[in-house]
């Protein structure tokens, strides 16, 4: 069914120009996601045990094409550039229409992987440092701080339109970086990388928007879905550091090594088996051979990086705008079906 909204790509790429919106923007914006994500559909995402949405989102019974987006950490152009791709870029769009016209027609899916924030490239760890000396300081509006959350705020602020606006079709799983509070707990660690990115982003949003604001990003981050499962494929941020079952994974709340499992892995930790195991336990009854499980979190040279005997693909390169095209019917080809938009 069209979940046409209305919406156009010069809203979406309004929402990267300008200033901060403001408390009241951001608290009514993301009390609506919330909402969304606390009501979406049990024919696709199982509720847990206790009522609440499941860890799962669950396809296996559609046909639709899915645009697989790997980790995004500020990249904000990378989405307004997906959104404004046509059919010569991405061959699951009709001719005449854009991704975004595509989406709302309900023709395509798109999920993200996670970790929408903290720029992580070379010219981010200088960035960083400059905001770990303003923080340092007391100084939560300084020229790097500010540049920097704005590419936080506004490539979150994109995600959270599309999901308000086509909730069947457009999906963000929960990353390690999905963690404003930057809390110890819960499967969550607190981050950094190239200073104390985690606390410094959590100060800026607290001084910036709110302790309001704060408590509903978090509740959006603790509701999101950990996994998505296909006819022929998977998707979850990290690669599963060992074999889960579907209950698990729908009950992810109730287990934080659930979570851990499937946003923190690093690459060589995970259990030989643990992706085919988890394939079948999510999707029993499918055909193993030939479906893969594709993740982000890690980076990796040129589109790709293959573990697990093929079956687990890695898709995340912080320098390149790539996404896989992974269509129910036909068995996915990292060679050619990671396209560049």
């Amino acid at each position: 069914m069209p979940v046409s909204s209305g919406l156009t790509y010069d809203f979406f790429s309004s929402l990267c120009t300008g200033n901060f919106p403001s408390e009241t923007e951001l608290i009514e914006s993301m009390d609506t996601a919330v909402s969304v994500l606390e009501s979406e559909s049990s024919l696709y995402r199982p509720a847990a045990d206790d009522g609440t949405p499941g860890g799962l989102l669950d396809f296996t019974g559609s046909d639709v094409p899915v645009i697989v987006v790997p980790d995004l950490h500020g990249r904000y152009k990378f989405l307004l550039d997906l959104l404004s791709s046509d059919s010569s870029v991405i061959r699951f769009v009709p001719s005449g229409m854009n991704v975004l016209e595509a989406l709302g027609e309900g023709l395509l899916k798109i999920v993200c992987l996670g970790d929408g924030i903290h720029s992580e490239t070379d010219d981010a760890s200088e960035r960083w440092k400059k905001c770990y000396e303003e923080w340092e300081h007391g100084n939560f509006c300084g020229s790097a701080m500010c540049d920097e959350m704005h590419r936080n705020v506004s490539t979150m602020g994109i995600v959270v339109e599309l999901k308000k606006a086509f909730p069947e079709n457009f999906h963000f799983l929960k990353g390690n970086h999905e963690n404003i509070m930057n809390e110890f707990g819960n499967g969550n660690y607190p981050f950094r990388k190239f200073s104390l990115e985690g606390e410094i982003t959590r100060s800026f949003m607290q001084y910036m928007f709110g302790d309001a604001v704060l408590h509903l990003i978090d509740c959006f981050e603790k509701t999101l879905p950990l996994c998505a499962v296909f006819k022929n494929f998977a998707l979850s941020h990290a690669e599963p550091v060992s074999a889960f079952t579907r209950s698990e994974i729908i009950n992810c709340r109730k287990n934080s090594s659930v979570i851990e499992g499937l946003t923190w892995t690093p690459n060589g930790s995970a259990l030989e088996g643990s992706v085919v195991s988890t394939f079948e336990s999510v999707n029993p009854g499918a055909e193993t051979s030939g479906s893969v499980w594709i993740g982000g979190h890690r980076p990796v040279r040129g589109k790709f990086s293959l573990r697990q005997n093929g079956s687990y693909v890695q898709i995340h390169n912080p320098y390149e705008m790539n996404v896989a095209l992974c269509s129910p019917q036909n068995k996915f080809n990292p060679q050619e079906d990671i396209v560049s938009v």
